[in-house]
């Protein structure tokens, strides 16, 4: 696991990804500098690429875009393709993972094409064999987001037969006279029951799907980061994924100033406070500014007081599919703009700032909120004073009581919030051993029995559009039991490994290798044949 700070993206990235050949499963890379006298030792390594594809998970589909295009140019001086899978459309993404060498996405990208590759029979990923992936801000992926699982749905045949009862519904209610609770929800039910009956089938609401964890899959695992500094998040991640780690020394000296934190008695005080530290950054000092808020209704408080005030070059990102026009190809952060967003804005997002802005004391990060944990912090201040230039920050934060305001100092804040977050890793840790585990190893149970049934299906020669049915009832099956049960996975923990199986889960195995594969495809072909 790499700790990286002021090194630039195209560099690190390629150094790691020229040394995926080395065998060894825990790392010990030292650094590269992207410079003249690397270059030979960078063109003998490039030729491993070729034979060992690589997956770079990144925290947003906006930077897997543009760490794919910016960076280009450099891994094709090495004859390294590059590009990314956050394409929505599934032959764009086939073609990406056939020929590109290295592939960029987030997380959620590439566990959605793994299941559609593996259960959907869409054969998105050809020959790419999980052989290395890199894990870009390496702590968010797998401590803050290391339970996290991925569930895909598919169309539900039928559902447009709904849409008659969608409107009665909908008219019963908007018709009925007087209070509410006076409605007749009785006589509502048995309209739609009775509309219902002979329209749809049970079966046919049933769509939920397998979920993954993908943080094993694949044979090598790096990451790398700025922010892994407590011992007890190393531990987890040494334990969990048995990784070593690596410090490696900034290219150029920080010059990052922080100023004295600012407390505010309620939510006006803490606007004014806002607004007056802008005045002087924007209007006086000639700078730009990142403010960081915690949630999208704060953004969109200190936006409205900011323009109230006549600040004009104001613009806000709050989700990830937005563009973020500064962060997109060779675009600058020039004097007086002023940036609202959520911390998608303070997780690996380098913003350039042009030279004027440099030049009267670079990009400076007001934090609106007490982050939940320092790793977040640091982030956040991360993204001022990057590669050798000057930059500040400070917080700003806001308590609702007067008892509180009186209480509160920072000090004694932040060490509540460091001990708050020693019990949640406890707890990630806890959960990942005795929940995630689990849910993997039935996930593995199930996967088995469901190869064999489309194995059987292929060798029936069945129609595609039949296979495709049956397949996705044996999907429906597991993910009803898997929500069924997921709250006795800790539970079972004790009774399921590669050799145990829970009786719950044994009893619906057994329920599904009892499928016959051939009458039932049968029936199909028989239902295709006579036009029903």
């Amino acid at each position: 696991m790499f700790s990286k700070e002021l090194l630039e993206e195209g560099d690190f990235m390629l150094s790691q990804i020229l040394h995926v050949n080395q065998r060894w499963q825990h790392c010990n890379l030292p650094r590269v500098d992207f410079s003249i006298q690397t270059v030979g030792l960078i063109k003998q390594n490039a030729a491993n690429i070729h034979t060992n594809k690589v997956d770079i998970v990144t925290s947003s589909p906006v930077l897997a875009k543009r760490d794919s295009e910016v960076n280009k140019d450099i891994y094709e001086l090495f004859e390294v393709s590059v590009h990314h899978n956050c394409s929505e459309d599934l032959e764009q993404r086939k073609e990406t993972y056939s020929n590109y060498q290295v592939v960029y996405g987030d997380l959620a990208s590439f566990q959605r094409d793994y299941l559609l590759d593996r259960f959907y029979g869409k054969n998105i990923l050809g020959d790419r064999d999980f052989s290395c992936v890199i894990v870009d801000e390496v702590d968010s992926m797998l401590v803050d987001k290391g339970n996290n699982m991925l569930y895909l749905s598919h169309d539900i045949p039928g559902m447009d037969k709904l849409e008659s009862v969608y409107v009665f519904i909908w008219q019963a209610i908007n018709s009925s006279p007087g209070d509410p609770e006076d409605i007749d929800t009785d006589e509502i039910k048995d309209t739609i029951m009775n509309n219902l009956y002979d329209r749809i089938s049970f079966n046919d609401l049933k769509k939920l799907d397998p979920s993954l964890s993908t943080k094993k899959l694949y044979k090598l695992l790096y990451g790398l980061t700025g922010t892994l500094g407590s011992q007890g998040e190393r531990h987890l991640l040494k334990e969990v994924h048995q990784v070593d780690f690596v410090t490696i020394p900034p290219t150029k000296s920080k010059q990052f100033d922080e100023y004295d934190p600012i407390i505010c008695l309620g939510h006006n005080k803490w606007l004014e406070s806002i607004r007056a530290d802008v005045d002087t950054l924007v209007n006086e000092q000639h700078r730009s500014v990142l403010i960081i808020c915690d949630t999208i209704n704060d953004v969109q408080s200190v936006e409205k007081c900011l323009k109230a005030k006549g600040e004009l070059h104001v613009s806000t990102y709050t989700r990830d599919f937005e563009e973020f026009d500064v962060v997109q190809g060779t675009a600058k952060l020039q004097q007086g703009e002023i940036i609202i967003a959520t911390n998608l804005a303070g997780r690996g997002t380098d913003i350039r700032i042009s030279d004027k802005v440099r030049e009267a004391g670079g990009l400076h990060v007001i934090l609106t909120y007490l982050p939940e944990n320092i790793r977040i912090e640091e982030q956040a201040f991360g993204r001022a004073a990057r590669s050798g230039d000057k930059g500040s920050g400070r917080m700003i934060l806001m308590v609702r009581g007067r008892k509180q305001f009186r209480r509160s100092k920072i000090i004694d804040l932040k060490k509540k919030r460091d001990k708050n977050e020693l019990y949640r890793i406890s707890e990630v840790k806890s959960y990942y051993e005795k929940h995630i585990v689990t849910e993997e190893n039935c996930f593995k149970k199930f996967k088995k029995v469901y190869e064999k049934h489309r194995e059987a299906l292929d060798n029936a020669d069945v129609p595609r559009e039949v296979k495709a049915i049956l397949l996705e009832s044996c999907l429906d099956q597991w993910a009803f039991w898997l929500d069924e049960h997921s709250g006795l996975m800790e539970e079972f923990s004790h009774e399921c490994d590669e050799k145990r199986t829970p009786p719950v889960l044994k009893t619906f195995l057994n329920k599904l290798q009892s499928f016959q594969s051939g009458e039932c495809t049968g029936r199909g072909i028989n239902m295709r044949n006579n036009g029903t």
